[in-house]
């Protein structure tokens, strides 16, 4: 699904114009990011959290001349679902 599937869904199911959504989609995206980039976690107690996970940094060797060099630490963001965890846990209960 992409972002105009979703407002169009949103709207279909909601009060709200498509307008309004795309406005609070935009909002939530830019506060999310400016969360991230200060590396707190966003958390949604239905849905999942959003986090940065930091990826420390390490010697590389090239295999060719045997050349040390450092990778510097990488930042990336992830989103971690509940829903996931909650359908791991019914299937288990099923079993």
């Amino acid at each position: 699904m992409n972002e105009s599937e979703l407002i169009t869904l949103l709207a279909e199911n909601s009060t709200i114009d498509e307008q309004d959504i795309k406005c609070m989609l935009s909002a939530f995206s830019t506060v999310v990011s400016e969360r991230l980039e200060a590396y707190d976690v966003v958390n949604l107690s239905s849905l999942g959290c959003f986090e940065v996970e930091k990826h420390e940094q390490y010697v590389s060797v090239q295999s060719l001349d045997n050349k040390q060099f450092l990778v510097p630490p990488r930042f990336n963001p992830v989103f971690k679902s509940y829903l996931a965890d909650i359908s791991a846990i019914e299937k288990e209960k099923n079993l």
